[in-house]
C-alpha cells in the first residue's frame, strides 16, 4: 500500500519541484533581460546627456567669444556703395522704390538704436503705422534684407539683447525665465524659451548657469 500511494505522490511532487525550478529560471532569465535592458538605457541616456551637454558647452563658448550668431546686421556692415546697389537691385525685384527701401531701412535702424523691439506687443502694424508706410512693405524689407520673419526679426533682436544684458548685468541671472521674459518683451516664459534655444541652440536655463560659473571663477 506504501508503495501504490508513495509513488504516485513522489512522482508529482518531483513534476512540481521540476515545474517550479523552471519557472524560476524563466523570471531569472526575464530578470537579466530587464536589468540587461536598464543597463542600457541607462548607458544610451548617458551618452546623450554627454552629446548634448557638450554642444551645449561648445555654443555657450562661441557666444562668449562673441561669435555672430545671425546675419542681422550684415547689410550694415557693407560699404555704402554696395549697399546702395543691393538696395537699387533688390528694390526692382520687389517693386519698391530705392527712396522707400532707404527710408524703411533707416527707420528700422533707428528702431534697433531706441531698442523698440523691446515693447512687449511691438507688431509690423504699428511698426508700419510708425513709419508712415505700408506693412506689406515692411515685411517684404524684413524678409530681404534680415532674412526672416518680422517676429523672427523682433525675437533675434531681444534675444541679442538678453545675451549682452546677462553678461554685463550679474543681477539678471538670479530672475526667474518669466521675470527675464517681461524684462525682453515677450509675454511668457514658454515664449522667451523657445525663441532663445531656436537663436543659440541651448536653453536660457543652461546658459544662466554656465554664466553663473563663469562669474565665479
Amino acid at each position: 500500500m506504501s508503495k501504490e500511494y508513495d509513488t504516485p505522490r513522489l512522482f508529482a511532487e518531483k513534476e512540481d519541484l521540476i515545474q517550479s525550478l523552471k519557472k524560476d529560471k524563466t523570471q531569472f532569465y526575464w530578470g537579466i533581460a530587464t536589468l540587461l535592458l536598464l543597463v542600457i538605457l541607462i548607458s544610451l541616456f548617458g551618452i546623450y546627456q554627454h552629446k548634448l551637454n557638450k554642444r551645449y558647452k561648445s555654443r555657450f563658448e562661441k557666444i562668449m567669444n562673441r561669435e555672430k550668431l545671425s546675419t542681422n546686421h550684415l547689410i550694415n556692415s557693407d560699404p555704402i556703395e554696395s549697399r546702395n546697389q543691393t538696395i537699387a537691385t533688390e528694390a526692382i525685384n520687389i517693386g519698391i522704390s530705392k527712396e522707400l527701401v532707404d527710408h524703411i531701412l533707416e527707420k528700422l535702424s533707428q528702431f534697433e538704436i531706441k531698442k523698440g523691439y523691446l515693447e512687449p506687443n511691438v507688431t509690423i502694424q504699428m511698426l508700419s503705422t510708425t513709419f508712415e508706410t505700408n506693412s506689406k512693405y515692411v515685411s517684404k524689407i524684413v524678409n530681404i534684407y534680415k532674412q526672416k520673419t518680422f517676429i523672427q526679426y523682433i525675437n533675434d533682436l531681444r534675444i541679442e539683447y538678453a545675451i549682452a544684458q546677462l553678461e554685463s548685468n550679474r543681477k539678471l541671472t538670479n530672475y526667474t525665465i518669466q521675470g527675464l521674459a517681461q524684462e525682453f518683451g515677450f509675454n511668457s516664459a514658454e515664449s522667451f524659451s523657445a525663441a532663445f534655444y531656436k537663436k543659440t541652440e541651448i536653453k536660457p536655463t543652461y546658459f544662466i548657469k554656465e554664466l553663473a560659473e563663469l562669474n565665479k571663477t
